[in-house]
């Protein structure tokens, strides 16, 4: 048997459920109304419900009998200010000239004023789902573009790069993981530089969490890569490229020596150049 909808405090045209009886009208809960008039009078609640117009009850018997028409001008409904009585009439209903909180001008029927349907002008109500939907407001940033496809390329066995992240084991930390996972990122990493990008360091096979991770520019990316050689020497690690450029020696020269197996003093030794003697 389904529940019963509650419809206390709820407003049905000029009527507004305040109290709820142990009556029951064709197996419907009996609610006390009260209407705008100041009549308070029972009313079932299939008729409060009836998603026909000319079935539900909006008004009191008083107020139905008599035709009396609601006037709203000067009262306030959430957002809106009723100004005047509209000449137009809107889905063949009375409305009410109307105006929001932002200053923009509308039309709006009766019920969905006194329902409380139409609380702000259409502007305002798409600019509110917009910011509850995307709490941050920052969907269409380079942050939360990188925290995106870091989610995507751990979690997700269609991507791409799936098999050189998730599939081999490595994760993201729960506190940037589920519904705040993005404030979180954003409160421990801050926005993201111009050029940079996300990089997993000291521990380039770590997972994703604050203690490992840090924005990088493109060429300290491509050092911290797994392909990249470390090489050791005089109590110092550096890449094959940090070598090349700290001692002046191709790049080249040094991966085919140490290719090769040779020792560390003859990869970094210099080789003079040959000089050709004129005939």
């Amino acid at each position: 048997m389904p529940q019963a909808i509650n419809l206390l405090n709820r407003r049905f045209g000029s009527l507004l459920c305040v109290e709820k009886t142990e009556e029951r009208n064709t197996g419907s809960i009996v609610w006390v109304c009260q209407c705008d008039c100041g009549v308070t009078e029972k009313v079932p609640g299939y008729l409060l419900t009836s998603k026909s117009r000319n079935r539900q009850k909006t008004n009191c018997k008083v107020c139905a009998k008599n035709k009396i028409a609601i006037n709203l001008s000067g009262k306030t409904f959430s957002s809106f200010e009723v100004l005047n009585k509209s000449e137009k009439r809107v889905s063949g209903l009375i409305a009410w000239n109307c105006r929001c909180t932002c200053g923009v001008l509308e039309v709006v029927k009766t019920a969905d004023l006194l329902s409380g349907s139409r609380k702000r002008c259409r502007q305002c109500a798409r600019l509110l789902k917009i910011k509850v939907s995307t709490k941050h407001q920052m969907c269409y940033t380079k942050t939360y573009r990188s925290w995106s496809e870091m989610l995507s390329r751990c979690t997700c066995e269609t991507n791409a790069s799936y098999p050189r992240y998730g599939g081999r084991g490595i994760s993201i930390c729960d506190r940037w993981l589920g519904r705040e996972g993005f404030i979180n990122f954003f409160a421990d990493m801050g926005e993201r530089p111009e050029g940079m990008t996300l990089d997993r360091h000291p521990d380039n096979n770590g997972d994703y969490e604050p203690e490992n991770c840090r924005w990088a520019t493109p060429k300290e990316q491509a050092l911290n890569r797994r392909s990249s050689v470390l090489i050791t020497f005089q109590n110092k690690t550096q890449t094959v490229s940090q070598w090349s450029e700290e001692l002046g020696i191709h790049s080249e020269t040094i991966r085919f020596r140490h290719k090769k197996g040779w020792g560390v003093d003859d990869i970094f030794k210099k080789t003079k150049k040959r000089q050709r003697h004129s005939a």
